[in-house]
C-alpha cells in the first residue's frame, strides 16, 4: 500500500511547528535511516511512498514520544493536514459548501492520497454522519484516527460546532469496515 508524499509533507511541517527543535530531532532519530532522510530533505508531494514505513511507523513514533503511545496523536496530524490542505482559496470553498458536499468530497479524494483505498458515506442527515472505510489493506488505528481528525477539522473549518467523533467499528479490530461517526451542531 502507498501514501502520497503530500500527506507526509504535513507531518514534516507539523512536528517542528508544535515541538522544540530537540524534540523534533529525537523523533527523526527514532526513524529508520531511509525514512529519516526523506523527512530531513522533505518528501516530494507527487511521489508515492510505502505506507507502513513512511507513514504508519513515523506516526507510531510520534504518538509514542509525544502522546504516551495513545493513537489519538494521529488525530492531531489529520487535523493539521486538513487545516493545511484546505487553506487559501479552499477556505472559501469549504465555508460555502454544504457539510454533505464536504463529506462526500472527502470520500472521493481519499484514493488520491492512499492507494488502494475507499471511503463511502454510509449515512448523512443534518448534524450527523457515518462514513465507512471499506478498503484499506494496511489499515491500523493510526490511519483511522488520522482520517477521523481530517474530517473533523474540515467540518470545523466549514463552521460546525460541538463536533463529537468516535470510531465504533474498526477494521484494525477485525470489523468488516471502519466506521467514523460524527455529530455536530
Amino acid at each position: 500500500m502507498e501514501v502520497k508524499g503530500n500527506v507526509l509533507q504535513t507531518m514534516k511541517l507539523y512536528i517542528p511547528k508544535t515541538h522544540t527543535k530537540n524534540e523534533y530531532e529525537n523523533w527523526l532519530n527514532c526513524l529508520s535511516p531511509e525514512v529519516r532522510v526523506i523527512f530531513k530533505v522533505g518528501p516530494s508531494a507527487s511521489n508515492w511512498y510505502p505506507l507502513k514505513s513512511f507513514l504508519i511507523e513515523p506516526t507510531r513514533k510520534y504518538c509514542d514520544l509525544f502522546h504516551g503511545g495513545y493513537p489519538k496523536g494521529a488525530m492531531e496530524l489529520g487535523r493539521f493536514s486538513a487545516e493545511h490542505s484546505l487553506n487559501g482559496m479552499y477556505t472559501l470553498f469549504v465555508k460555502l459548501s454544504s457539510v454533505e458536499f464536504i463529506v462526500n468530497r472527502a470520500a472521493k479524494i481519499m484514493p488520491m492520497y492512499y492507494k488502494p483505498s475507499a471511503l463511502e458515506v454510509a449515512e448523512f442527515s443534518d448534524g450527523f454522519c457515518r462514513v465507512h472505510i471499506t478498503e484499506f489493506p494496511e489499515i491500523n488505528d493510526l490511519i483511522e484516527y488520522r482520517i477521523a481528525g481530517w474530517i473533523e477539522k474540515a467540518l470545523e473549518l466549514h463552521g460546525c460546532k460541538d463536533i463529537q467523533i468516535d470510531i465504533p467499528k474498526s477494521m484494525t479490530n477485525g470489523d468488516p469496515f471502519t466506521e467514523i461517526r460524527l455529530i455536530w451542531n
